[in-house]
């Protein structure tokens, strides 16, 4: 089956090689000039672990990355709130959890879609998608005046700007989460424990740092912005150390040791948005997967591995298919499979954002009172089962 991919991102580079390994042609479209590995981290939690595998790549991830065990809790004073014991999840789910660089993970991806010789097109940015009228298919048509069309047409084209998104559901319009979140990459002089997440809690602030070594970390810091400011091309590389002294000044040490120790190159302000659930994926022989379907906010925890989930999910969904069943069919399957699960996981990303990025002292000495009172084996328990692959 000839198969077009939109965007080159986790999604899209991760349905390629699951496609391609099942026979398929497929082709990759990706609006930048190169791959883009732009991103501090992520976690691979064990049910994006078990999609990597089935590729054969959870062994480069693990050597590229740092195994999770735990995640401690604290507010900006450095007094305890709990402990997560990410072991828990792992032997739940029977994977390991793994914090990996995105450029690292990026990469690998892209390696293992060029040893397929999967073929790529950079500079390809989706103008619209319309109606095929004579062919009963869609039709992409490209900024740079090119048009394509195929027998199936994967938008993983991103959550800010999806004509995917807009073909299926009329209107691709983000929703701003009310707080910005800048990420880093630090490269430290001390070791750190390279197994446990730490995790402050502020007032309208918090600050993650997430192990990839004993040397090395990737972090966020997220701040409250209700009003959404115009930025320059230069306000991202002007004293952006300092501006994040000065605003996490009532944080411990540990935090500003981090951004210290950044690479002024890494460090990036990003505005976030994730999407409203929406209950209709696909249209004509278009299919949205990743965060053109159902983008969460990072406080998640599962953007990138849903993203994976769908890849595979939909690979079996069409590997497995009837002579009878068309590609309606198969949408139709896919979205059903799909459609809760990741919903909940947008709902659980807003509910944690509104509790972490609330400006209220009142309301933030309260939450971390009852952070203390949390049963935290039971919250580890309800991830694992949360995240389980159906």
């Amino acid at each position: 089956m000839n198969t077009i991919i939109l965007g080159a991102g986790i999604s899209g580079l991760t349905t390629a090689i699951f496609l391609k390994l099942n026979g398929f042609s497929v082709s990759v479209y990706e609006r930048s000039k190169s791959i883009n590995t732009l991103g501090a981290g992520v976690v691979c939690w064990p049910n994006a672990m078990f999609v990597l595998k089935k590729l054969g790549l959870h062994k480069k991830i693990e050597k590229l990355g740092s195994v999770l065990t735990a995640m401690h809790r604290y507010n900006n004073k450095n007094e305890l709130l709990g402990v997560i014991d990410i072991n828990t999840i792992n032997l739940q789910m029977n994977e390991p959890s793994v914090a990996i660089l995105r450029k690292d993970l990026i990469n690998i991806l892209y390696e293992k879609a060029s040893s397929l010789n999967i073929q790529f097109h950079f500079n390809y940015n989706v103008k619209s998608i319309n109606d095929d009228t004579d062919l009963m298919l869609a039709n992409v048509l490209f900024e740079n005046g090119q048009s394509k069309t195929a027998d199936l047409i994967l938008g993983c084209d991103g959550r800010m700007n999806s004509q995917a998104r807009k073909y299926v559901n009329s209107e691709n319009t983000a929703v701003y989460s009310g707080f910005s979140n800048w990420i880093g990459i630090a490269n430290l002089d001390e070791n750190i424990d390279a197994t446990t997440v730490q995790d402050f809690w502020g007032v309208g602030k918090r600050f993650g740092i997430v192990p990839i070594s004993k040397n090395q970390c990737y972090w966020a810091a997220g701040l409250v912005e209700k009003n959404i400011k115009k930025q320059t091309s230069n306000s991202q590389s002007v004293n952006q150390k300092q501006t994040l002294f000065e605003m996490l000044l009532s944080f411990p040490d540990i935090v500003q040791t981090v951004i210290n120790h950044s690479d002024e190159n890494s460090i990036k302000k990003i505005f976030v948005y994730d999407h409203n659930p929406i209950d209709i994926w696909f249209k004509r022989n278009v299919l949205l997967m990743g965060d053109s379907a159902h983008a969460a906010l990072p406080t998640s925890g599962q953007g990138a591995c849903q993203a994976l989930e769908d890849a595979w999910v939909l690979s079996e969904l069409i590997i497995n298919k009837t002579s009878k069943q068309n590609l309606s069919d198969i949408f139709q399957s896919f979205t059903e499979k799909r459609l809760k699960k990741t919903t909940g996981i947008i709902q659980s990303g807003r509910y944690l954002a509104q509790s972490i990025f609330n400006d209220d002292p009142v309301y933030c000495k309260q939450r971390n009172e009852q952070a203390k009172q949390t049963d935290y084996n039971k919250l580890a328990i309800g991830m694992a089962n949360a995240w389980q692959l159906n």
